[in-house]
């Protein structure tokens, strides 16, 4: 056995060959940067041990099964690692890395390959649940992700922030999977295809949040509980279904400016600025909306006809800057607040009970 930071800093440290080691502890090479081949085939389990080791280019660990948090974190020229039996990683910041291949993992830390900007293919075939910032650019100003395609077929659960900022990935390999996806998962990830989102039924806030490669229909079966800001700003998404969801989220599609048509045949509630800016509407058809709340269709500029015959509450500014419509039929309204008729300018007629 050795201990903790046995070979700390040593710089002149080349080569390490221990061939009956199984267990390296925290910071046994940390910042020996000179060091460029080790070997240690029986290694079963490892804290940060190689923490800092810059001159490591390629590790291979046959029998490694836990590599604990920062274990091989900032050993910024290695590309390639070969621990084909690891069973669970935690944080790796390996800025280099290219290609990685977990056969065995089923479980990955927080953080586990945050700032990989060198990233470009990843295979985790066991895993079911994408953590917390996995994949996160956090350093968006310095750091490009290349990640342009992942598998996800296993996956049921994808964490916050996930892929945030990962702006190169563009497909993902099989979605159909997944029914819950964090907070900011995919936000800003601006070249992402459309997912298949059949099975989701929860998301976090801003979890598609400039998706502008989503384009034309969004078919979401089973969304119950969407998150705020879900999908504002996929400019280029046309149209979309959510058969079974009752309550829309703040700023849900808001400047959405190419979605034109809307299927949910039993929406209750209409959130603040769901539509906001979605230019590309003409028509708001929604004949079991009981609840409209604040500036939930405002600046929507092509607005012309409304159906909401069962609306019995409506918030200020709902259709503010719709200036096309020219009448509006509320027949079952019971309440509203004020200004909730407030920069409807072409508006000449209205069939309002309430107001009688």
């Amino acid at each position: 056995e050795v201990g903790e930071s046995a070979f700390s800093q040593n710089k002149a440290l080349a080569k390490a060959e221990m061939p009956k080691l199984t267990y390296a502890p925290n910071s046994l090479f940390y910042s020996c940067t000179a060091l460029t081949e080790i070997s240690m085939p029986n290694l079963e389990e490892a804290g940060s041990a190689f923490f800092y080791c810059g001159g490591l280019t390629s590790i291979s660990l046959p029998k490694l099964k836990t590599a604990g948090e920062s274990c091989f974190a900032y050993s910024t020229k290695l590309t390639q690692i070969d621990i084909p039996n690891v069973e669970k990683l935690e944080k790796m910041a390996m800025y280099a890395l290219k290609e990685v291949s977990f056969p065995a993992a089923t479980a990955f830390g927080s953080g586990c390959f945050i700032d990989c900007e060198s990233l470009t293919k990843v295979n985790f075939p066991l895993c079911t649940a994408i953590s917390d910032k996995m994949f996160f650019i956090a350093q968006a100003s310095v750091c490009t992700s290349t990640l342009k395609t992942i598998d996800l077929s296993n996956i049921t659960t994808i964490g916050t922030s996930a892929f945030e900022g990962c702006k190169a990935l563009e497909d993902v390999v099989d979605f159909s999977k997944v029914t819950t996806v964090g907070e900011r998962a995919f936000r800003e990830c601006i070249t992402l295809k459309n997912v298949d989102l059949s099975n989701v039924t929860t998301t976090g806030d801003y979890a598609f949040f400039r998706c502008w490669g989503f384009t034309g229909e969004l078919n979401m079966p089973k969304l119950t509980a969407p998150g705020k800001y879900l999908f504002r700003e996929c400019k280029n998404i046309t149209k979309v279904s959510a058969p079974v969801l009752e309550n829309m989220s703040l700023y849900m599609f808001a400047e959405c400016t190419a979605l034109a048509d809307i299927d949910m045949p039993v929406l209750k509630k209409v959130e603040n600025f769901s539509f906001n800016k979605c230019e590309g509407l003409t028509k708001v058809d929604m004949p079991t909306v009981e609840t409209v709340v604040a500036g939930a269709f405002s600046n929507c500029v092509n607005i012309a006809t409304v159906n909401l015959p069962n609306v019995k509450s409506i918030g200020g500014t709902v259709f503010n800057n719709c200036s096309l419509i020219t009448s509006i039929s509320l027949p079952a309204l019971q309440t509203f607040t004020g200004g909730a008729f407030s920069g409807m300018t072409g508006l000449t007629s209205y069939d309002v009970p309430l107001l009688a």
